[in-house]
C-alpha cells in the first residue's frame, strides 16, 4: 500500500485542461451558480444607501453534443431539462419545465439559446449564461497549463501575459504586472470510479483601469479568483467536476474640490459556479 502511494507521488503527469469532445457525445450536467452583489454609498462617514442583489441558478440537464469546432470544443448542443430554477432575493422560480429542450449555439464566444425555435427572453438568457459554458476552452491551457509534466504537490505560475491579453480582449484593462497566480497538482482522486488529477488555481488582480466620470476617483480595485478541477487521467474525458469562484472589490470617492468630495462608494461582487458531469452511453 505504501509503495503504491509513493509511486503515485513520484509519477509525472501531463497537464491538459482543455479536452476535445466528439460530436454525438452525451452527458448529464449538474450546474449551480451563485451571485451576490453588494453596493454601499457613504456620505460624511455615514451609510446613505445600501443595495444587495443575490441570485442562485440550479440547472440539471441531459446534454447531447451537436457540433464542435476544429479544436473539439462544443459550439452547438441540446440540453433536455430535468431542472432549471432560480432563487432571486429568496424567491424560488421555475424557469423551464422538465423535458423542455434548449439548443445552445456558440459563435465567437457568444452563446444564443433557443427553445421551441425561438430565442429565449432576457431573464432566461441571463440565467443560462450563468450555468452553460461552451467554446473557448483551449484558453484554460494557455493561462493555467504547462508544457512540463508534473508530480503530485508541484506548483507553477500562470501565464500572466496571456491572461492579461485575454482580459483586454474583453475590454477589461489589466496590465500583466498587476495580475499573478499559481496552479498546483494536489492529488489523484476518484469521481464515479474514474481516476482524476485534482488541480487548483488562484489568480489575483491588484489593479485595473475602470473608466469613471471626472468627479469620481477610483481608490482600489481588486479581483481574487479560485478554480478547482478534477480531470480524468484518460484525456478523452473532460473535467468531471469543477468549482470556479471570483470576488471583485471596488472602492471610489468623490474628487476633491467637487460637490461629491465627501461621498464614498464600495462595491463587492461574488460569483461561484459548480459543475458536475456524468457521461452517458
Amino acid at each position: 500500500w505504501l509503495f503504491c502511494v509513493s509511486s503515485a507521488f513520484a509519477e509525472e503527469y501531463e497537464i491538459k485542461l482543455s479536452r476535445p469532445i466528439e460530436k454525438g457525445k452525451k452527458f448529464r450536467l449538474d450546474a449551480s451558480s451563485h451571485t451576490l452583489s453588494l453596493m454601499t454609498e457613504i456620505e460624511d462617514g455615514k451609510v446613505k444607501d445600501e443595495k444587495r442583489i443575490e441570485m442562485t441558478v440550479n440547472f440539471i440537464a441531459r446534454v447531447e453534443v451537436l457540433a464542435v469546432d476544429e479544436e473539439g470544443q462544443i459550439t452547438r448542443a441540446s440540453y433536455t431539462v430535468e431542472k432549471l430554477d432560480s432563487i432571486d432575493q429568496g424567491k424560488v422560480k421555475s424557469l423551464l419545465s422538465e423535458g423542455e429542450i434548449i439548443i445552445a449555439d456558440t459563435d465567437d464566444n457568444k452563446t444564443d439559446f433557443i427553445v421551441d425555435e425561438k430565442h429565449v427572453g432576457y431573464d432566461l438568457e441571463m440565467a443560462l449564461q450563468q450555468v452553460v459554458s461552451q467554446g473557448s476552452g483551449t484558453k484554460d491551457d494557455k493561462i493555467f497549463g504547462t508544457k512540463d509534466k508534473k508530480k503530485i504537490g508541484d506548483k507553477w505560475e500562470i501565464d500572466s501575459e496571456y491572461a492579461a491579453l485575454d482580459m483586454q480582449s474583453k475590454k477589461i484593462e489589466v496590465k500583466k504586472e498587476f495580475l499573478y497566480g499559481t496552479v498546483s497538482l494536489d492529488d489523484i482522486v476518484k469521481v464515479n470510479g474514474i481516476e482524476c488529477l485534482q488541480l487548483q488555481a488562484q489568480i489575483n488582480v491588484d489593479k485595473m483601469d475602470i473608466p469613471m466620470p471626472d468627479d469620481v476617483q477610483v481608490e482600489e480595485v481588486t479581483v481574487k479568483a479560485g478554480y478547482l478541477g478534477k480531470f480524468p487521467l484518460d484525456q478523452s474525458y473532460q473535467a468531471l467536476e469543477t468549482v470556479r469562484e471570483m470576488t471583485f472589490y471596488f472602492k471610489a470617492r468623490g474628487t476633491p474640490g467637487t460637490d461629491d468630495e465627501k461621498k464614498r462608494m464600495e462595491a463587492t461582487m461574488e460569483n461561484s459556479l459548480t459543475t458536475k458531469i456524468e457521461y452517458l452511453k
